[in-house]
């Protein structure tokens, strides 16, 4: 008798761990969910905000020297873009960055076409992912 309590014991206490593991990772797959749509919010409405008051921005990873090369400001004033470099510290909210850039790419090929991309400096956030 007291192997048989001690046997549903155990899968009581089993079976509770297995839910609490499930129940965390659906809550941390929720959680990524959000913070991947919160990302993009803020982009876009940055983007958006840019965008009216013609303060457009490509977001750069550089290093201690600066990644802005005298080609990239003659790209900034043809296609009325600024680049700014975070140096070798990206932001803690790298995502937004990257997905502001990711829209600022698509806004370029939409009113530049493809001309415009062998152009851009590299060390742009999400460039890397981007596909024309």
């Amino acid at each position: 008798m007291k192997i048989i309590v001690l046997a549903i014991g155990l899968f009581l206490v089993t079976r509770t761990m297995v839910l609490a593991q499930e129940n965390e990772r659906n809550a941390t797959e929720n959680q990524r969910a959000t913070s991947f749509i919160t990302f993009e919010n803020e982009a876009t409405k940055k983007f958006d905000r840019d965008l009216k008051s013609n303060s457009l921005k490509i977001y750069l990873l550089g290093g201690i020297k600066s990644v802005i090369q005298k080609r990239d400001v003659e790209f900034e004033k043809q296609y009325t873009i600024q680049y700014y470099d975070f140096g070798c510290t990206p932001p803690t909210n790298f995502k937004v960055y990257e997905n502001y850039n990711l829209l600022v790419f698509n806004y370029l090929l939409k009113e530049h076409g493809e001309k415009w991309i062998s152009f851009l400096n590299k060390n742009a956030f999400g460039f890397a992912k981007w596909k024309p």
